[in-house]
């Protein structure tokens, strides 16, 4: 009887030690992001002076987590060590431990994790943190994109090739066409298989190997369905690494540097190689901030803007808000991940696009079908301000009308070689929501019609 109590004692102050610890793990979830920061900063391009600040800054931040987990450590010890005093005290002395002992204890501190976590959403809290290691830290991002340049292209010139980028303002059925170009096998394009690591897809992917997961229906609740293989818009994360366009309320246009044109074509290339060859393909919602710039530095580059009839757009726009923004709410994460791949559409932390000359969206929060039609026609009016013949307008009936006529174009125009996609075409059948002002629908109407004017010719 006492060496039973001996054991029990060994086992239970396992399992003590291990469930105080993750008691508190979101302190160590706090050192693992504290000690990540300052090598950010550490590799951070600012001049000295503002450099050191930074790392002190965030040395503290460390050390105050290095405290907080030396506490719990301590306690979590302490308690340990209580529970095999008092196994002792009933045994009635103290010897030993045996292998026995510590088998035991590593059983009892096995426990905790057996027990399967709670938690809402998709992403588990060791999910989340790795994500967060990874996409806050845009300093270790490029630090990692450079070795990988490094590594695959070897300093060797990049030539120029066609690319392609599938854009408009959301809700355009940009997606769609996204995944019928992807069925084609033409086309290099990032997935979600290359989450968190974004900007070093190929090291992620030589030693990632994830299992195949179900497709499940995306957070959109719009009935398409995704999986790790599926392309979706995440090349944005590239640009905010670099440049800070993204501001409290607004996404700013601006105009690409030379250097920044050069990790752009750099970019594309380790995304083809990871990929096995291609033309790249991107679907980004936010192309227009850099389009001018994008154009003049890149002229095989072909641009698709899909557009719906303003009325249906923006009642689209408004349901995704109110969507997103109470599931946002129910799990913030969510918020996280979606200004880490710079989707600022809808949702708690919509933002409104500034055109270079002042001009734009209205910056405060849309709430009324006016407020959407009003963010519409600003979008589309500098649509039609950067046309040039490397720009292709599509309007969405005409997409869902003839589905393989405009994938076939559009490979057409890229020199993409692959297999011909049989998509089946559809209609709107949906009634034309109410609500919208008439003077506010009259001047969304005469864009639309303008637009059309300007659409795309499909090849035979």
């Amino acid at each position: 009887m006492p060496e039973f109590i001996s054991l029990a004692a060994a086992l239970f102050s396992g399992w003590l030690l291990v469930r105080l610890i993750l008691w508190r793990s979101e302190w160590l979830s706090a050192l693992a992001r504290a000690a990540v920061s300052v090598v950010d900063a550490l590799l951070s391009p600012l001049p000295e002076a503002e450099k050191l600040p930074l790392v002190e800054r965030r040395n503290l931040h460390l050390l105050v987590a290095l405290g907080r987990l030396f506490l719990l450590l301590s306690l979590a010890l302490a308690a340990g060590w209580a529970v095999v005093q008092a196994g002792d005290f009933f045994q009635g002395k103290s010897a030993p431990w045996t292998s026995w002992h510590w088998g035991l204890f590593s059983i009892g501190a096995t426990l905790p994790f057996l027990r399967r976590s709670k938690h809402d959403g998709p992403y588990s809290p060791i999910q989340q943190l790795f994500h967060h290691l990874v996409l806050d830290h845009p300093n270790v991002g490029r630090m990692l994109y450079k070795r990988e340049a490094r590594r695959v292209l070897k300093g060797q010139p990049i030539p120029e090739q066609p690319f392609l980028i599938v854009t408009g303002l959301a809700r355009a059925g940009t997606t769609s066409l996204l995944n019928h170009l992807s069925e084609t096998g033409s086309f290099a394009s990032l997935n979600y298989r290359h989450m968190p690591f974004l900007m070093a897809p190929g090291t992620w992917a030589r030693w990632h190997k994830p299992a195949s997961v179900p497709t499940q229906e995306r957070s959109h609740g719009d009935g398409i369905a995704v999986s790790l293989e599926s392309n979706e818009a995440l090349e944005e994360y590239f640009f905010s690494a670099y440049d800070g366009y993204v501001k409290e309320a607004q996404l700013k246009e601006y105009a690409l540097s030379d250097a920044r044109a050069t990790d752009y074509a750099t970019y594309r290339a380790l995304v083809c190689a990871e990929q096995g060859g291609g033309r790249y393909l991107a679907k980004n919602n936010n192309t227009l901030l850099r389009y001018a710039s994008l154009s003049q530095y890149f002229p095989a580059m072909r641009t698709v803007v899909l557009f719906r009839q303003p009325i249906f757009h923006a009642s689209s726009l408004m349901d995704m808000h109110l969507h997103f923004s109470v599931e946002q709410e129910k799990d913030p994460f969510f918020l996280t991940y979606m200004n880490w791949l710079g989707h600022y559409e809808f949702g708690q932390n919509v933002k409104a696009f500034t055109w270079s000359d002042g001009s734009g969206m209205p910056v405060h929060s849309p709430v009324t079908l006016d407020d959407w039609l009003e963010r519409w026609i600003a979008y589309y009016e500098r649509v039609l301000a950067l046309r040039n013949d490397q720009m292709f307008l599509l309007s969405y009936d005409r997409y869902c009308a003839m589905p393989t006529g405009v994938v076939a174009t559009l490979m057409q125009e890229v020199g993409a070689k692959g297999m011909s996609v049989e998509a089946e075409s559809h209609q709107n059948e949906r009634p034309a929501p109410d609500g919208a002002s008439d003077e506010v629908l009259r001047r969304a109407l005469a864009l639309y019609d303008r637009l059309l004017i300007h659409e795309m010719s499909l090849g035979a």
